[in-house]
């Protein structure tokens, strides 16, 4: 993001840093990948964590957090007044909140799929959303009212056996890992075959270095331990967001939506 000071940047690395023609410094360090960023009048840079929280710090060093929810931040934009900021995340939702105070407005509910980009309108009366379905769809900032459809397109028919619950889950992993071993590039590999495959072994894909060791067995167990611990835990260095599945339930579900959608 430009700023007046120079240009700012955020990072996998969890760090802040602004820079110049002398260089870079780090402004903060908040230890978790940062996926998104704002800059905002007044000197305050906004950003978005892996952790679904929303940083803003401002021009005096102090950082004031918007907890926006349990799934990543990966998309942010300022008002152009710079009055409200809009926070977008893996779990399909986006929230508009009032910098000043760092209360929560309102929040668009999409189909529940990723969204990927936000933008407000050049009068800031709307905002734009783009999601894992391939729509754009807008939204009344002033009441987060859809200007328009919001369902999805209709879904494929689950595999048979598979559980619902554990598909709903599984939308989230789906902006990054498909099912199908004839699928197209995404940012993960397939998970086609999961368990019982050895971590890293997808022929064709770019492991990070981490993943590429293989000293991982895919199991219920293991994947299970995954998503409670983190991916930043049991395979550091990963380039995989960070994120969670905390209610037992859903884990339980999604482990057995895998076990079926993956053979």
């Amino acid at each position: 993001a430009f700023t007046p000071g120079g240009l700012a940047s955020a990072g996998a690395d969890g760090t802040l840093r602004r820079w110049d023609a002398a260089g870079g410094r780090v402004l903060a360090e908040f230890g978790l990948p940062q996926n998104a960023l704002a800059a905002l009048p007044g000197g305050v840079l906004a950003t978005g964590g892996a952790d679904g929280v929303v940083r803003l710090l401002g021009a005096d060093g102090m950082v004031r957090e918007l907890a926006a929810g349990p799934r990543p931040v990966v998309a942010l934009a300022a008002s152009p007044d710079g009055a409200m900021l809009a926070a977008a995340s893996l779990g399909g939702s986006a929230g508009l909140w009032s910098v000043v105070d760092g209360r929560l407005l309102r929040t668009l509910d999409g189909p529940g799929l990723p969204i990927w980009a936000v933008a407000f309108a050049a009068d800031g009366g709307s905002l734009w959303t783009g999601g894992q379905d391939r729509r754009v769809r807008r939204w009344a900032a002033a009441t987060g009212a859809p200007l328009g459809p919001v369902a999805p397109e209709a879904e494929a028919a689950l595999p048979a056996g598979a559980d619902a619950e554990g598909a709903r889950v599984w939308r989230a992993c789906s902006a990054c890992h498909a099912l199908r071993p004839d699928a197209g590039p995404m940012a993960g590999p397939t998970l086609h075959g999961l368990f019982g495959r050895r971590m890293g072994s997808v022929p064709g894909y770019a492991y990070s270095e981490r993943l590429a060791r293989g000293d991982i067995t895919w199991t219920p167990a293991t994947v299970a331990d995954l998503f409670t611990r983190g991916p930043d835990v049991v395979t550091p260095g990963t380039r995989m967001p960070v994120q969670t599945v905390g209610e037992p339930g859903d884990l339980a579900a999604l482990i057995r939506f895998l076990e079926v959608a993956t053979r």
